[in-house]
């Protein structure tokens, strides 16, 4: 199975940014819009795991979310992403307090590649993917700010990433909340 850990965007937060995005009046040509309803931040992408780590996978997660991080998000633009060769167009956001996201971030991927040992270790850039570049296509730099909101997410979900011709569909397999 081909799976992330995320925090899904809850749909308060998704019509904020359907309505910021609206609001741009220039973006890049080449891309399409991702469905909102899988817009999420990646906390860690886990690649593929066997059906057999799931239940350990779990309970690696369950026990990394009992500390779970104090703090939200703020948006403040959109932008082409990565800089080097953008092929997505993201919301990003400010982890707020950064060092302990960054923390939190750091011992859910160490906990969490005894169970996946394919883990993605790039560095984390908080985050929302809203398009992505036609295939084949790279989207020149861009950026466009928006009025800053924040959001504090209660929750991380596993979810399972099945790639088809039309994109990823996701299924989420497990919600953890943050006991807060």
């Amino acid at each position: 199975m081909r799976l992330f850990i995320g925090i899904v965007v809850p749909p308060d937060v998704r019509t904020r940014l359907q309505e910021a995005w609206t609001a741009v009046t220039s973006c890049p040509a080449n891309c399409r819009q991702i469905d909102p309803t899988n817009w999420h931040f990646t906390l860690a992408f886990l690649g593929q795991v066997p059906e057999q780590n799931l239940e350990p996978l779990v309970h690696l997660i369950e026990k990394a979310v009992e500390h779970p991080p104090k703090g939200s998000f703020s948006f403040t633009e959109f932008e082409t992403f990565p800089s080097k060769h953008p092929s997505y167009l993201i919301a990003r956001a400010n982890a707020e307090p950064r060092d302990n996201w960054m923390g939190f971030i750091q011992h859910l991927r160490e906990m969490v590649s005894v169970a996946a040992p394919s883990i993605d270790r790039k560095p984390w850039v908080p985050h929302v993917t809203i398009a992505r570049a036609k295939k084949g296509r790279l989207l020149p730099r861009w950026s466009n700010p928006i009025a800053p909101f924040e959001w504090t997410p209660h929750e991380l979900t596993l979810i399972r990433s099945t790639p088809t011709q039309n994109g990823s569909l996701y299924t989420d397999l497990h919600a953890f909340p943050f006991n807060l």
